[in-house]
């Protein structure tokens, strides 16, 4: 990595789906506001491309506590969580960053969202987005409509305290939501474009969680198709297993 220059470490940092850029937020050691910063990745180099500010049309600013972002499936967006900590003190915003131009700016933003936000998950169809709020006691998620123009917040559910990692299934039928104060995974049902409903089974993971991330479902049996026999057997059988598991979250 060539030497950026920064005085600030990362907070947080998304590779975009191409893999070559990277959207990081950056943390200022001196107490000052946190930035975002944009990289490019060009072989096994990573070098600074530019500072992302907000655009001086856009009411909102970044804070001291400026962590946490992600940058949507189809890799146009970057969703920035303006503050995470400090909770029990106001409602914060979500910024979004176009990032397919030149020199990427934040250009929207969701108005008064939730007190402290912690991650994103976007739902597969496109025009769904869920984040999590961390308030003093217990959480709530934030539904919100990225499709409109512009993005607006739909509404707010119930969610164990510190819940944090979340993300949708590949197919899109459930969001899975952990709470590390809790050591679970909750399970909520999609239902609609816009619509979630809280199953009422969970998955107890013992102490703590911080981060969720799931991978296609069963794309390791079709892959191995021309593969050895008796590896194809394995995975055959661990498939059936997530299915046995699955089940048991859906009845």
């Amino acid at each position: 990595m060539r030497p950026t220059g920064l005085s600030s470490r990362a907070g947080c940092f998304w590779v975009n789906p191409a893999g070559d850029r990277i959207l990081s937020a950056q943390n200022d050691q001196r107490g000052g506001l946190c930035t975002i910063q944009w990289f490019g990745i060009d072989n096994d180099q990573v070098r600074h491309l530019n500072e992302v500010h907000v655009a001086k049309r856009v009411d909102t600013a970044l804070s001291d506590t400026t962590y946490i972002l992600r940058i949507t499936p189809d890799g146009k967006r970057g969703f920035i969580c303006q503050r995470t900590i400090g909770n029990g003190s106001d409602f914060c915003n979500v910024m979004i960053a176009d990032l397919p131009s030149k020199r990427p700016a934040i250009t929207g933003v969701i108005k008064q969202v939730g007190d402290g936000l912690e991650s994103f998950a976007f739902h597969p169809n496109g025009n769904m987005a869920v984040a999590t709020c961390l308030e003093n006691t217990k959480n709530s998620l934030a539904v919100l409509d990225i499709a409109s123009t512009p993005p607006r917040l739909l509404y707010h559910l119930d969610a164990a305290g510190m819940s944090q990692g979340i993300e949708f299934t590949p197919e899109g039928d459930r969001l899975f939501l952990g709470s590390c104060s809790n050591g679970r995974i909750e399970v909520h049902d999609v239902v609609g474009d816009f619509g979630l409903r809280k199953n009422p089974k969970l998955i107890k993971v013992g102490s703590g969680h911080n981060s969720l991330s799931i991978g296609s479902r069963f794309h390791h049996t079709r892959s191995l198709q021309q593969a050895d026999p008796l590896q194809v057997s394995r995975c055959q059988r661990r498939a059936r297993s997530e299915t046995h598991t699955t089940s048991h979250i859906s009845s």
